[in-house]
């Protein structure tokens, strides 16, 4: 068993919208214990298209499994959390109150920071595609992401490749962008780059035109723009509307794009991304190599499913956290290797890419 610990029989996926089985549906009489994994997603509003891309990770993971030699069934259940953080919480408490589940998958800091005292609390396993290593206190909770530190290096080897001196950062006042701004302030001591002025805004802004106008005047060699949707999408119009030539480079702000023609031809540094393989298969299934961390929900299935198989006698979420902790580290993923760091973090690699055509290609 320990060599197939990556197996299942089915997969029924519950939403708010639809019920669909991604193989065919178990047989109610099969006598094998169940394990249920909640999504925590946006299936709603501007940032809809990664609850979509969720989806498609999770059809894509089971779609390779031996359906004879899982020790468990998997039910996956949907629910929309319009990627707010009161939502949030409250899908968690639906999540594991109602559906029972044994285990949460979440996407970014502030959705992930509302679940983890949730999950805690209840011993359920969560495990984040965020960057605030907060998502990770305590026993139960875990996060998957390129690290900030990682991150930050990317970014500041690209702006001296570029021979960037000035940099001007604005960003969402949330928990995983100030990691990043942190983490960035920080690795870029000594390297000769500047950060002129810094910018932070609160989430929920529309119009940056007064703070455009005061980066132009500052004249930075390069602007930093740190948001997730809809503040991305909305800085970047009228960034293009001001008729502001200083360039653009960011920190994985453009992957939250729903429209990537609005950044087209922009560079940016990203969390990892999914192998050949995976891009090719989630291309032929949606048409789109965006994958909108779809990669990371079918690495995180990948997780889970080998931490409950290594503990076949007792859907015991204590056990399957700690298999998390040590069968994890080195583990080949469709993000590549990952590596278990103290705290409950597990690092993947970073890329360069680049919006082309409206979709994102990876540069290295």
């Amino acid at each position: 068993m320990s060599k197939k610990l990556l197996i299942i029989a089915g997969i029924a996926v519950i939403s708010a919208f639809a019920f669909f089985a991604i193989r065919p549906a178990y047989m109610s009489s099969d006598p094998r214990p169940v394990i249920r994994i909640g999504f925590s997603m946006p299936m709603s509003g501007d940032s809809a298209h990664f609850g979509k891309a969720a989806r498609h990770g999770v059809r894509l993971f089971f779609e390779d499994f031996d359906a004879d030699a899982a020790h468990y069934r998997y039910e996956i259940i949907f629910e929309d959390n319009r990627f707010q953080s009161g939502v949030a919480a409250s899908v968690a408490h639906k999540m594991i109150a109602a559906n029972r589940v044994n285990a949460i998958v979440s996407l970014a800091s502030h959705i992930g920071g509302p679940t983890n005292p949730i999950a805690e609390r209840a011993g359920v396993i969560h495990i984040s595609a965020s960057i605030d290593p907060d998502v990770a206190r305590g026993e139960y909770n875990f996060i998957i992401i390129s690290s900030a530190r990682g991150q930050a290096q990317a970014v500041i080897r690209h702006l001296q490749n570029l021979g960037v001196g000035t940099i001007t950062l604005v960003h969402e006042i949330v928990s995983g962008q100030q990691v990043f701004i942190n983490a960035l302030k920080s690795e870029i001591k000594g390297t000769g780059i500047e950060i002129k002025s810094v910018y932070p805004v609160n989430k929920g802004e529309r119009d940056f035109r007064p703070i455009l106008q005061r980066i132009a005047n500052d004249t930075p060699d390069m602007i930093l723009p740190q948001f997730s949707e809809p503040e991305i999408a909305i800085f970047l119009r009228q960034y293009h509307q001001s008729g502001i030539t200083i360039p653009l480079f960011s920190a994985d702000s453009f992957s939250f794009l729903g429209d990537k023609t609005l950044a087209e031809g922009l560079y940016y540094v990203a969390t990892a991304s999914g192998n050949d393989d995976f891009t090719e298969r989630y291309e032929r299934l949606v048409g789109s190599t965006a994958t909108n961390f779809a990669e990371y929900m079918h690495a995180i299935l990948q997780i889970l499913t080998t931490a409950f198989e290594a503990n076949p006698d007792a859907a015991d979420n204590t056990a399957a956290a700690r298999a998390i902790l040590e069968k994890t580290d080195g583990l080949e993923t469709v993000i590549g290797v990952v590596t278990i760091c103290p705290g409950g973090i597990i690092d993947a690699p970073t890329v360069l890419r680049k919006i082309e055509n409206g979709v994102p290609v990876r540069m290295e």
